[in-house]
């Protein structure tokens, strides 16, 4: 008994010579000289749940690794920029997060660079009320993590958002990706994506899924006036739900590739301009309620039984 005891007391003054994890809130005004979010981060403490509000025009890479519990927020117009434009933007990863559960970025313009925003590693990201443009290739890439996309606009770069490496993302109502060079979306192989934003605008697919990836459209997903096919289901599967819109698209709205599976559930599915709404490509092709519960567009599948 005397040992137990002697043994939680030794372990209560262990747990009062830890150092407690502090929060730290920090101004980052990145019109002043030497001010930058990269040597913000650098000085935070390792624990801790911190802030840094951000002001003015930055122009850096900014490297989030091995980092938890830190929100960056932008407010007054705030906006990252690629530091080399014209040099180094085919390998310029503008915000770069590897390794990091629980990172915000909220409020902010990201500029340039191969990509704009790259959630790498196993981290946790949320992407709210951003506007990222401009990226040579994909502006936001995911890769092995989980990410938050919420009121966020992805336009006018290479390619919108891509999902890599068993990546799982929530794109959320309010959230648009569009004016993309290549295809708005692709889901990676083991790739999970659920949407209920806009997809609209892009010369290619609108979502091109990727053998062993899963979309699942839901509430108020708008597939819309995409150059190519609305969804491209690749060997993959699609999930259509209640209230999506798949329309204006410059080949099928969904296209159901050999082995790929899509699934109808009172969606829109109409107005697509190969003349063919929901398309069985393959006869190994799989639908279920295409017939009835894709809003009345034409199609040439067969529901399986």
């Amino acid at each position: 008994m005397k040992h137990t005891q002697w043994l939680g007391s030794l372990l209560a003054a262990a747990l009062l010579c830890v150092p407690a994890a502090h929060a730290a809130n920090v101004n980052v005004n990145c019109a002043k000289k030497k001010q930058t979010i990269s040597a913000a981060i650098a000085r935070l403490p390792a624990a801790g749940t911190h802030n840094i509000t951000v002001r003015g025009a930055c122009h850096e890479t900014v490297v989030i690794s091995e980092r938890a519990d830190l929100t960056i927020h932008g407010v007054d117009g705030a906006s990252i920029h690629d530091p080399t434009p014209g040099e180094s933007e085919e390998a310029t990863q503008v915000v770069l997060i590897r390794k990091s559960p629980r990172v915000r970025l909220e409020g902010l313009s990201i500029h340039g660079g191969a990509s704009g925003v790259t959630c790498l590693e196993g981290s946790n990201c949320h992407l709210d009320t951003l506007v990222v443009k401009g990226a040579t290739r994909d502006a936001v890439v995911v890769g092995g993590s989980f990410s938050w996309i919420d009121r966020t606009v992805i336009e006018n770069s290479g390619g919108g958002l891509s999902l890599r490496d068993s990546a799982n993302v929530s794109f959320g109502s309010g959230s648009v990706i569009r004016g993309s060079g290549a295809h708005g979306v692709v889901v990676g192989a083991n790739s999970i994506l659920v949407a209920d934003g806009e997809i609209t605008g892009n010369a290619g697919h609108g979502v091109w899924i990727e053998p062993g990836a899963e979309l699942h459209l839901a509430g108020a997903a708008r597939i819309a006036n995409n150059g190519e096919h609305g969804l491209f289901v690749d060997t993959g599967s699609a999930s259509v739900g209640h209230g999506v819109r798949i329309t204006g698209n410059g080949l099928d709205g969904v296209h159901v590739g050999s082995l790929a599976q899509a699934r109808f559930n009172w969606a829109s599915v109409t107005g697509n301009l190969s003349g063919m709404d929901v398309n069985c490509a393959e006869a190994s092709a799989m639908t279920i309620n295409a017939e009835d519960r894709s809003g009345g567009g034409r199609t040439n599948c067969r529901d399986a039984p």
